[in-house]
């Protein structure tokens, strides 16, 4: 649903409403729902807020979250932006295994339990 919206898939390109529902996604501890975040972020040179999502989404531990990244930042030369890929690297090369999260519907928000239904 989010794609679709940012895509315009389902009628005109929303970018900022597929924002809203990577937002919320991203509350439920979704990484990639960050990564997309950090993606879009980046469309807008906004370092800061792409930065402090790749960072979240490297908390997942999984290896694809941390290729995803290493190809999204590519040759940029932001040395804030380098550190996150050589964070990446690091826990591609360490192969640490990914943390799964369980929850249980009453441990979510209202807004949560509405995007996990």
């Amino acid at each position: 649903m989010k794609r679709l919206h940012e895509d315009g898939i389902s009628g005109v390109p929303d970018p900022e409403g597929a924002k809203v529902f990577f937002q919320a996604a991203s509350e439920g501890g979704d990484c990639w729902a960050d990564l997309n975040l950090a993606r879009l972020a980046l469309a807008q040179q906004d370092v800061p807020v792409a930065v402090s999502c790749f960072q979240r989404a490297l908390q997942s531990g999984f290896p694809d979250v941390s290729q995803a990244i290493i190809g999204l930042i590519g040759l940029c030369e932001n040395s804030a932006l380098h550190a996150v890929k050589a964070q990446a690297i690091r826990q591609l090369v360490q192969k640490e295994p990914p943390r799964i999260v369980s929850t249980t519907l009453g441990q979510l928000s209202s807004g949560e339990r509405l995007c996990a239904e």
